[in-house]
């Protein structure tokens, strides 16, 4: 009944011979060992043709030998390709992809001098040098910049799987070899060039041959001295050697200026050593437990791009290092994180920037935790250093001190809760958008009790009255940022887009009203070093008004456009509480003081916004559009105002083109109807 039907079909070869004769002169219960095929091999030549599984196997690789001599040129190659496997797997990949993929650091043992082969070359300008000494340098140097930063990232500032990818495949990173033992590798191999270039220098009449290996030395010391200040750059201790970081980053910039100057090392031929040094199938000789998708390195020019923008974050890390202005950290936080798709948001930097800011209970590596109130209520607000103990010391504290806690309790649970508020809103712009999002979203109701709290507190002692400020727009702060993050994730539905805008407008008003309040508070003070926080609460009110003009644009905008279709109120109001769930956790309940940045739909039917209608729509949102300055936003606030103010001198009806650009919609073009007859 079923012998015309085969399983999978006809299409399979019969095997069974060719397998039984290969085997003939096998006893059973014996095995047959190959060098370099092992088990995971052999198990990998079995496909079951799911791409997820399938790794495949090919024959034991015999072209590439670790020891084989080399021209400076493929050294200068391979070394050049050192540097994009690393700046690969900055960008996220692992290290099967990127790393590993380096054939030469899998047998860095077998480049040392003492047992690279004696033998002479057919060619003279195959030094054994060129590898026992400059090519292993290089590559040993390679390895410690990538146990450095390994050791960086797993101090779980940074989340593995979901920032970079731990798993080191069994593969050693030279973790018992001290950077300064690589550094004077470096030293003998550039002291090695350095000595052979003088002395091809004297020929009184060189070949175009030594012209040439002139050249190429030259373009070697430079990619050793790059590699010998980047290894000392990943090596110093931040915050403490800050100082120094910034030197040596600036040596590491220049050598790469000149690099990126200089012409680049040719493309080995089929037929060279070096084309094999490089093995993107590396991951069947490794232990890994799901295949690994080959992706290509980045090409020279991109890795140099990389390159500059680690090393210019590095030298930003430097000098941060040593500021102590907690608003400057702000700045530089929030630029980094609204420009999260450049490479100095790679994890690396962020997990460096982490530890440079906070490690355990210091902060900056030299202050103790209490340090971050102290600072944060004296730049915003102007709050005197110690307040706190102070209002202990007085006694007020005993009158807002809760459910029988003592006033020296409530001092220290107060204290601890703004110091994890402070140190997670700073760290949650040096984590990857989501996981910002989440982390402020989680700290929302905390901070709302801590305004509460505090307000209690200035219930009983006015004077204190701007530790209030500086709690309530710390918390503003975090909420817009939740909203905005939204847009750029593309969590919100196109129907919820006008009620999510709405809110984030809102928002942003009762921040503006805040910082008002914050600067007439800031004007009665009579304080010399007043000016600093003046400066800041100008600036941030600036920056607040134009990022709500943007946003009020962008709501005209989207109902301009009928990008967003009427909810069913209640549908509505089931989606805001899934989207606000930070607004509507249970533990506002025990908190007396009322959310005024909760949603409100109710509020959202009356808003403002709503009553501009029709024609007005098109004025009102190029209006907004052209007073929004932010930097940062302005070519998309300059786009979108002037496809509005020419849609204005068109009679008939216009087609938009828009697309979502991170926060707002950016109009592309537009297309004038015919009129209809």
């Amino acid at each position: 009944m079923f012998g015309d039907i085969f399983p999978g079909g006809h299409g399979f070869t019969d095997v069974y011979n060719l397998v039984e004769h290969a085997a003939y002169e096998m006893k059973p219960n014996e095995l047959l060992l190959m060098d370099n095929f092992g088990l995971q091999d052999a198990m990998s030549a079995i496909e079951i043709m799911d791409e997820r599984m399938d790794s495949g196997t090919r024959p034991p690789d015999t072209t590439f030998n670790p020891s084989t001599l080399l021209l400076p040129q493929e050294v200068l190659w391979i070394l050049d390709r050192t540097f994009a496997a690393e700046m690969t797997w900055h960008s996220g990949s692992s290290l099967a992809q990127s790393v590993l993929t380096i054939q030469h650091m899998h047998h860095i043992q077998k480049l040392h001098p003492d047992v690279l082969p004696r033998r002479k070359s057919s060619s003279w300008d195959r030094r054994p040098e060129h590898v026992g000494l400059v090519l292993r340098a290089g590559v040993l140097a390679f390895v410690k910049c990538i146990d450095l930063a390994w050791r960086e990232l797993s101090k779980n500032n940074v989340h593995d799987g979901e920032d970079w990818h731990s798993e080191k495949f069994e593969v050693s990173l030279c973790e018992a070899v001290a950077s300064a033992t690589v550094v004077d590798s470096l030293d003998e191999a550039l002291a090695w060039l350095r000595k052979e270039h003088r002395y091809i220098s004297m020929s009184p009449q060189p070949t175009q041959g030594e012209q040439d290996l002139l050249l190429w030395y030259t373009l070697l010391v430079q990619r050793l001295e790059l590699r010998r200040a980047l290894l000392l750059a990943l090596s110093r201790n931040l915050p403490s050697e800050g100082e120094e970081l910034r030197v040596i980053v600036h040596d590491a910039e220049t050598q790469l200026d000149l690099i990126r100057q200089s012409p680049p090392p040719p493309e080995p031929t089929a037929d060279s050593p070096a084309s094999v040094a490089i093995d993107p199938h590396i991951y069947r000789h490794l232990t890994v437990l799901m295949p690994v998708k080959i992706i290509p390195l980045f090409d020279q020019l991109t890795a140099w791009h990389w390159l500059q923008c680690l090393l210019s974050g590095l030298s930003d890390i430097g000098h941060l290092s040593s500021c102590e202005r907690l608003l400057s950290w702000q700045t530089y936080a929030r630029i980094n994180a609204w420009t999260f798709e450049t490479p100095q948001r790679s994890p690396f930097l962020r997990s460096l920037l982490m530890t440079a800011f906070m490690s355990g209970t210091m902060v900056l590596g030299r202050f103790q935790s209490p340090w971050l109130v102290d600072h944060y209520l004296a730049e915003v607000a102007r709050v005197p250093q110690a307040t706190l103990v102070h209002l202990h010391e007085s006694g007020m504290l005993s009158m807002v001190s809760q459910n029988g806690i003592s006033s020296a309790s409530f001092l220290q649970n107060f204290e601890n809760d703004v110091i994890v508020c402070l140190r997670d809103y700073y760290y949650s712009f040096f984590s990857n958008r989501p996981r910002q999002r989440r982390k402020l979203s989680n700290l929302l109701v905390k901070m709302h009790r801590l305004h509460a709290q505090a307000a209690d507190v200035v219930d009983h002692a006015p004077a204190v009255e701007g530790m209030v400020f500086a709690l309530q727009l710390l918390r503003l702060s975090a909420i817009s940022e939740v909203v905005t993050t939204g847009f750029e994730l593309q969590l919100y539905s196109r129907e919820e887009d006008p009620f999510v805008i709405w809110h984030a407008i809102y928002v942003l008003e009762l921040k503006q009203d805040l910082l008002r309040d914050l600067l007439k508070h800031l004007y009665m003070l009579e304080d010399s070093e007043n000016i600093s926080a003046l400066e800041s609460a100008t600036s941030e009110l600036e920056f607040t008004t134009g990022l709500q003009a943007a946003m009020k644009g962008n709501f005209f905008l989207v109902r301009l456009l009928n990008l967003a279709r009427p909810q069913d109120p209640e549908r509505l109001k089931q989606n805001v509480e899934r989207r606000y769930k930070w607004a509507f956790h249970r533990d506002y309940a025990n908190i007396k003081l009322e959310d005024e940045a909760k949603p409100d739909l109710d509020f959202y039917a009356i808003a403002p916004e709503h009553n501009v209608t029709g024609p007005s729509l098109l004025h009102e949102a190029e209006k907004q559009f052209d007073s929004a300055f932010i930097r940062n936003l302005i070519d998309i606030c300059t786009s979108n105002s002037g496809f509005l103010r020419v849609a204005q001198t068109h009679q008939n009806p216009v087609r938009w083109e828009v697309k979502l650009d991170r926060w707002f919609q950016r109009i592309t073009g537009f297309s004038v109807q015919a009129a209809k007859p």
